[in-house]
């Protein structure tokens, strides 16, 4: 069984204050909370015996205070009480009072404010802390300059975390005697000695506090720690991708671990799913876990219409126009806050609201509402559909890209359910942003027999770097052939994967890539290859065995295959083959052969070496220069896989095609230019290249050329984003500047008034800079 957000077994989460407290409220009632007067006191705020701690996370709460010891009421001693009453003032009285917040422990001094009758009473941003004790506990005096008012609100402060070595407080032992009170572990809670009655009316007054509980923590820390308190066993429960920091979150009243959790779910965009008996949290908007062809989805009992895709939706008037969310604004010391978003078109009037005790900026709360206006529209859309247990691993919660008939429609699974027929039966929500869609395709009504499997691991990746001039690219990229298999035989349900790349191989660094549909056609060499005998080669033969990925090489015209149409990579020569003969068993020889493209050698080639059809089957990182000689982690994760357990394979780019990047163009040169030389781009009878220089402003560097230039000839210069190899003693990481010398770079800024200063790249490494030049300013 596995739907999103089902019931959480175990008990309610934000139980009564019980143990030591509910015990002392209801066993002592009379004598203690209310003492017997000797003249008519005022009167004393009441406690609510059984009220509920609050579970409170984060650093920036507002909470209720619930009174759980006093004192009672004395009159004042001060001096100025008493002089004031022999002038006919009434008495003044004073009190001792301890309050519950929340259930510790919490970090130490977490009061910030203390509101009473929404007032300030105490704001400890104002003045340095005190310390805390040895165990925690923070204790404000007025020696600390209390900052309300006459500072004569109340004498002191004690505040206390809620761990196991809090001691019970020495004013409330005082008054009930040694070894008679409770410490109240596990409930974070303060203490006001010598509240003055006189401000508040001779009355306690309502208190509210503002509370960091803790000083930062993530929503799966939050998470974690409910579950818990739920009775569930967290080694079986999944938040390892909830890792957003929370401002505050807080639960006031008795609830279920489900209920508890949906605000974090709304504002924190994630889904629940029970799978193998835990539970796993998964945030939304992630890339398909992978891809799912059409034929996959064809489960059905015996004598039962196969299913068809079906992608019904709710008619427009049923439709929110105003989607609202009310929250904690921690710009108004956490009060509430109201946020809204309006669908500019439509004829429907309805709206939805929900309210979260969650701390949200402003505008954090105006983007949770939008989506919750987005995911109303986009969620109307919903897919039905059935395989068998050869699919088991799909789960609720989790995003897929599914074969439909004009592409693949990205779908989160929202309840999945199997029968005793072993048939799964599962809905999705379709996950894409067209939210005004006038028409929902449908699909195919027909479906392939049942030939569904896990897809298992990836093959070893291949690895290519095309060089300067490979078509189809748009600047640096590096190709990787990915198929399925253990090595040596094809998987044939292999659907891909998904490609996730990182730079230091910390698995909560992986970032994905993208996603891989399909296997490339992959293979080795399997016997020996000479070296090239001319163009087109007809001496000799290249025979490759494909079976580690179970795909085929093609055969193509002469024309064709002399303009590269379908390269091939053999080690790290590319050629093309006009003939391509079938001997069985996965292996091919390829004849006619145009060898060495693209700049390459056509040297021999041994048994074993990589061999690569390079088409559309192909996966394409894009390669940022700053990657060029730094290794890089990959992991593809197939189905049935997860990114900790997928094997990590590296690359550490050469920047081969980096000299593709960045403008082009060819310019006349004025004088003679230098290899490397930084140019200015000026009219002299048209456009001209002359040599750039710092010696003055008139003379920034527009581009450089890679090969000297001579005076009257044509140059080709290259501009931002191009890289400058062939240098020498740079230091990686540093910023050069536009040199005094004719073209050249430094490391220094020109520091001679009149000179410009400009900085015209990055050092990528000691030879090659990434050109990116900025606005030249002259030194004053």
């Amino acid at each position: 069984m596995a739907s999103l957000a089902l019931s959480i077994a175990g008990t309610a989460i934000g139980g009564p204050i019980g143990g030591a407290i509910g015990g002392m409220i209801g066993g002592m009632l009379d004598n203690i909370l209310f003492p017997a007067p000797t003249k008519a006191p005022p009167a004393i705020t009441s406690s609510t015996y059984g009220t509920a701690r609050a579970l409170a996370y984060g650093p920036e709460v507002r909470l209720g205070c619930n009174m759980i010891w006093t004192s009672g009421w004395r009159k004042s001693s001060e001096k100025s009480a008493k002089l004031a009453q022999l002038k006919g003032a009434p008495p003044q009285y004073v009190t001792d009072c301890a309050f519950a917040c929340g259930a510790g422990p919490w970090q130490p001094g977490w009061v910030i404010k203390i509101f009473a009758n929404g007032n300030v009473l105490f704001d400890s941003t104002v003045v340095a802390a005190p310390a805390p004790d040895a165990n925690g506990v923070v204790t404000w005096t007025a020696d600390y300059g209390l900052p309300h008012g006459s500072q004569k609100d109340f004498d002191s402060l004690v505040i206390y975390p809620g761990n196991n070595l809090q001691l019970p407080d020495p004013t409330i032992e005082a008054a009930l005697g040694m070894g008679e009170a409770p410490a109240y572990r596990g409930t974070a809670y303060f203490v006001i000695n010598g509240l003055r009655g006189t401000p508040w009316g001779n009355s306690v007054p309502t208190l509210q506090i503002l509370a960091s509980p803790q000083a930062k923590i993530s929503v799966g820390q939050i998470i974690t720690d409910m579950l818990d308190r739920c009775g569930l066993d967290t080694t079986l429960c999944s938040t390892s991708g909830l890792t957003s920091l929370c401002k505050g979150f807080f639960i006031d009243s008795q609830t279920d671990g489900v209920s508890a959790l949906q605000p974090l779910a709304l504002v924190f965009n994630f889904d629940i799913a029970e799978v193998g008996g835990g539970l796993r949290f998964s945030p939304r908007g992630e890339s398909p876990l992978c891809t799912i062809e059409n034929f996959r989805l064809a489960g059905h009992a015996y004598g039962d219409q196969r299913p068809t895709f079906e992608w019904p939706r709710d008619p427009d008037l049923q439709l929110p126009k105003i989607a609202a969310l009310t929250f904690i604004d921690p710009a108004r010391d956490c009060q509430a806050n109201t946020q809204s978003e309006r669908r500019a078109t439509g004829s429907s009037q309805s709206n939805i609201s929900t309210s979260v005790n969650v701390t949200l900026t402003s505008d954090e709360g105006r983007a949770v509402a939008a989506r919750m206006l987005w995911e109303a529209h986009v969620g109307r859309q919903t897919l039905s559909s059935a395989t068998d247990d050869r699919m088991g691993h799909l789960e609720a919660g989790r995003t897929y890209a599914v074969e439909v008939p004009f592409g693949y429609e990205t779908v989160r699974i929202t309840d999945r359910t199997r029968g005793a027929n072993q048939v799964i039966e599962f809905t999705g929500s379709r996950d894409l942003p067209d939210i005004y869609s006038s028409n929902a395709p449908g699909a195919s009504a027909s479906v392939a027999d049942n030939g569904v499997a896990l897809g298992g691991p990836a093959n070893p990746p291949i690895f290519i770097e095309p060089p300067s001039g490979f078509p189809g690219l748009s600047g640096p990229t590096v190709l990787i052939a990915i198929s399925g298999g253990d090595g040596a035989t094809a998987n044939a349900q292999w659907g891909g994967c998904n490609v996730y790349v990182s730079t230091d191989d910390v698995t909560g660094d992986y970032q994905l890539a993208g996603v891989q549909i399909g296997p490339s056609v992959m293979g080795k060499v399997a016997a020996v290859l000479a070296a090239s005998g001319g163009r087109p080669d007809t001496v000799h033969t290249l025979k490759v065995d494909t079976s580690e990925s179970g795909g085929e090489p093609a055969s193509q015209s002469p024309l064709d295959a002399q303009d590269a149409q379908m390269p091939y990579m053999v080690g790290d020569e590319f050629l093309t083959a006009e003939v391509v003969s079938a001997i069985g068993g996965n292996v091919y020889n390829l004849t006619r052969l145009w060898r060495g493209l693209y700049g390459t050698d056509g040297d021999s080639h041994s048994i074993g070496e990589a061999f690569v059809r390079l088409d559309s089957a192909i996966f394409r990182f894009a390669l940022s220069d700053v990657y060029i000689g730094r290794t890089l982690y990959f992991r593809f994760v197939s189905v049935g896989e997860t990114l900790a357990n997928a094997t990590t394979y590296t690359y550490t780019p050469t920047g081969i095609a980096s000299q593709t990047a960045g403008a082009t163009q060819t310019i006349q040169a004025s004088q003679g230019l230098a290899t490397n030389a930084l140019v200015n781009i000026w009219n002299s009878g048209g456009s001209r290249i002359r040599n750039a220089n710092a010696t003055g402003i008139t003379k920034p560097a527009n581009g450089f050329v890679r090969t000297a230039v001579l005076s009257g000839a044509n140059g080709l210069i290259f501009t931002s984003g191009a890289t400058i190899t062939g240098l020498a003693g740079l230091t990686p990481g540093a910023t050069y500047y536009l040199d005094t010398s004719a073209g050249g770079i430094t490391p220094t800024p020109p520091a001679v008034t009149g000179e410009g200063v400009q900085v015209v790249g990055t050092a990528l490494d000691a030879t090659s800079l990434l050109f990116q030049p900025g606005t030249i300013t002259a030194v004053p």
